[in-house]
């Protein structure tokens, strides 16, 4: 890991997914800023994504998720957020796409996402495609 990816990691507070993420940004060389924005939506609450990565077709913002106990709830606030901001383009980087919400739940965040019409990948791995 570089030391200025080392230093941002330490002044952004990055958990280990995101610092993932930073390090390709940074190897493609492409402009971004992390949480730059808070987005508002009909459930009252707001919803920030991690990264938003400036794009030749414009801003892509980006969430990085691995996996946590309030995983439903947050899925669910996902859910609001991109049916209710359809033109904001927004894509998922989980760490581990086959994780189950629980052992009760047959499907997966992979499962989940494409279910609810939302592009991702796994591994913490940011396709090239997308960054262009």
């Amino acid at each position: 890991m570089s030391k200025i990816v080392e230093r941002k990691r330490k002044k952004l507070k990055l958990n280990k997914g995101e610092l993932q993420v930073v390090t390709q940004l940074e190897k493609a060389k492409v402009k971004y800023s992390f949480e730059p924005h808070s987005f508002t939506y009909n459930v009252p609450t707001t919803y920030t994504p991690d990264f938003k990565v400036e794009t030749k077709t414009g801003p892509l913002y980006i969430e990085v998720k691995g996996y946590h106990a309030g995983m439903q709830q947050w899925c669910a606030k996902i859910k609001h957020f991109t049916q209710q901001n359809p033109k904001i383009s927004f894509k998922m980087v989980f760490l581990d796409a086959s994780k189950k919400f629980n052992k009760n739940y047959k499907s997966n965040l992979g499962d989940w996402a494409t279910k609810n019409n939302i592009e991702w990948s796994d591994k913490g791995k940011i396709p090239s495609s997308w960054l262009k």
